[in-house]
């Protein structure tokens, strides 16, 4: 490549293809204006969301609103894992990329489209599989952009990457090409703490090889040093000195997930019936759960088909066989459904509502105290007030002092009573007092309250307990290590940390607890290597201050300065960093 003046722009597109006929006769259009030559590397076969980061939003978009709300949270944070036949399926019958159409839409389109024949998991089990494959594509897209800029002896001057899925910048949008060469551009809220989108760029074209060369860090990181692609691309981006800017463009994504999303449930459906998915990590017998989570989606069905009585007699019918609590809080969540108008905005007093009458959150004080139950009734009469804060414990605590039922709650409230009369109500809340002697989670929360009580006697016992009814869980050896550290026993606290994050080693807050218990007892070396572990998964400012202080201990002065700095630079408004910094923050100034 000769050292010419940089010219043109490129458009590299990578990534599977889904619904493009919603993008890319736009993307065509903006390409021709901006006279822009467009590079495209995705896969042969196309394909569907089914994987990667599946939060709440993305559960939405999988299976449906009323099928997100009804299925445990959990079931979201290792959905890959737990299915891991899910993606393949999910994505047969999808149908084949045909080069035609897209030469047709961007002529003179460098194409690169794969079949899906290599094995992309390098370094061991990742959660992130599809935003590897796709961060492989732009690496291979940015391959082409450079195969070009070699065979006509320039560069390009700007250089866009985006996935199929979104629309790149207009031309009166596009960046000046002056403020290219030392600036990114990402869409507005792209860039957060640990935190870069990886759906569009817009950057120089050595600045986009250099983003491309992150997939040969994912393929030689070890596993315990991949935290995700979006943590790993901010620092990777940060890595390059260049000024983060935004460049105005939605970051909605284009698709129409709700055509695939009877498929997704169907297929879901026969996975949980045939007992094909991993349960770990559920206390839950896996037949009992697998079964209950199938008829919550039949439900959905007959919700979404127009036939709520028939979805209410199946909820009827699932709550008659004693169904797993984790399943509880979907069986109201697909009750309101039905017995709401259909299409009707869901109130947060709603939502909150559901969870007190499945008995999924009161405290262990309500049932010991008889406090439930005379919340229940007190609730039963005539619609008593209920607190807005969704989901929290200590909301329901509140439930009956802060404001007034809606009059959507209220509506409800009268339906489920109907649903689940007060004798139920009742049998529910005796299950859930003996669900708290064996859920893992529940004696979770007891365990804190009780070493918030300095009752360590107590809580050693209960997380010995914990350990027993549930060894392949990190938290019963974590609880028993901070019953130790309480009594000064750093030494025991530290092999009962070191035996938890041995069963979840990417856990951040465990890897910050095995640092500073190693700082205790004067470790410096392998406290700062776990330390620096915990900073590549979360960047929590509990840790960043840990780090700091360590730094400090270690006489590494001029490191802690510049990280104190750095620290404070990136979360001025993080009074709480700033205070637990104290004196360090002077030094660094």
């Amino acid at each position: 490549m000769t050292d010419s003046r940089p010219e043109g722009t490129a458009f590299c597109i990578y990534g599977q293809l889904r619904d493009e006929d919603l993008t890319f006769p736009e993307t065509a259009r903006i390409a021709a204006e901006s006279g822009a030559s467009v590079f495209l590397s995705t896969w042969r076969r196309r394909g569907a969301k089914t994987g990667g980061a599946t939060n709440l939003s993305q559960f939405f978009r999988m299976f449906g609103r009323e099928a997100g709300f009804a299925l445990p949270r959990r079931l979201g944070y290792r959905f890959s894992e737990s299915f891991p036949d899910f993606a393949a399926r999910a994505m047969a019958g999808a149908g084949e990329v045909e080069p035609e159409s897209l030469r047709g839409w961007f002529p003179g389109v460098t194409l690169d489209i794969e079949d899906e024949a290599l094995d992309l998991d390098f370094a061991g089990s990742r959660s992130d599989n599809n935003s590897l494959r796709m961060l492989y594509k732009l690496w291979r897209a940015v391959g082409l952009k450079r195969a070009e800029e070699k065979r006509r002896g320039r560069r390009f001057a700007a250089v866009v990457l985006f996935r199929p899925d979104v629309l790149p910048p207009e031309p009166r949008q596009m960046p000046p090409p002056a403020a290219l060469p030392e600036a990114i551009f990402l869409p507005p809220g792209g860039w957060a703490p640990r935190h870069a989108h990886d759906v569009l760029i817009v950057c120089s074209s050595e600045t986009a090889d250099a983003i491309g060369a992150l997939f040969g860090r994912a393929v030689l990181e070890r596993v315990s040093g991949w935290d995700g692609i979006h943590p790993q691309l901010h620092d990777h981006l940060a890595a390059l000195g260049k000024e983060i800017r935004s460049v105005p463009v939605p970051l909605a994504l284009r698709e129409r997930a709700e055509r695939h999303q009877p498929h997704n449930r169907a297929l879901l459906r026969e996975l949980l019936d045939s007992g094909n998915w991993d349960a770990h990590g559920w206390s839950e017998p896996k037949p009992q759960l697998g079964k209950a989570l199938a008829d919550l989606l039949r439900a959905v069905e007959e919700v979404l088909d127009g036939k709520p009585e028939a979805a209410l007699e199946r909820l009827r019918a699932l709550l008659d066989r004693g169904p797993p609590l984790a399943v509880l809080e979907g069986v109201a969540s697909v009750a309101a459904d039905a017995l709401l108008a259909q299409g009707r905005k869901r109130d947060a007093y709603a939502l909150l509502l559901m969870r007190v009458l499945a008995a999924l959150v009161p405290e262990p004080g309500w049932l010991e105290d008889g406090e439930f139950h005379r919340n229940l009734t007190r609730l039963s009469e005539a619609g008593g007030p209920l607190t807005g804060q969704q989901g929290s414990c200590a909301a329901i605590e509140a439930l009956l002092d802060e404001a007034p039922m809606a009059p959507v709650v209220r509506e409800v409230w009268t339906a489920m009573l109907r649903l689940l009369p007060w004798d139920r109500l009742s049998a529910e809340a005796e299950r859930v007092a003996e669900f708290f002697g064996q859920d893992i989670a529940v004696m979770s929360r007891r365990f804190w309250q009780l070493l918030k009580g300095n009752r360590l006697d107590e809580a050693a016992a209960l997380a010995a307990r914990m350990r027993q009814s549930a060894p392949g869980d990190w938290r019963g050896n974590d609880h028993l290590g901070h019953v130790h550290s309480r009594r000064g026993e750093v030494r025991e606290a530290l092999d009962c940390a070191i035996a938890a994050l041995a069963m979840e080693p990417e856990n951040w807050g465990l890897l910050a607890r095995v640092g500073k218990l190693h700082e205790q007892l004067g470790q410096f070396p392998q406290a700062r290597r776990h330390m620096e572990a915990a900073l590549a998964r979360d960047a929590d400012h509990h840790v960043r201050a840990g780090y700091a202080h360590l730094l400090a201990r270690m006489g590494e002065t001029e490191e802690m300065r510049r990280y104190v700095s750095r620290c404070l630079a990136e979360a001025p408004e993080d009074a709480w960093l700033r205070d637990a910094l104290g004196p360090l923050a002077p030094q660094a100034a």
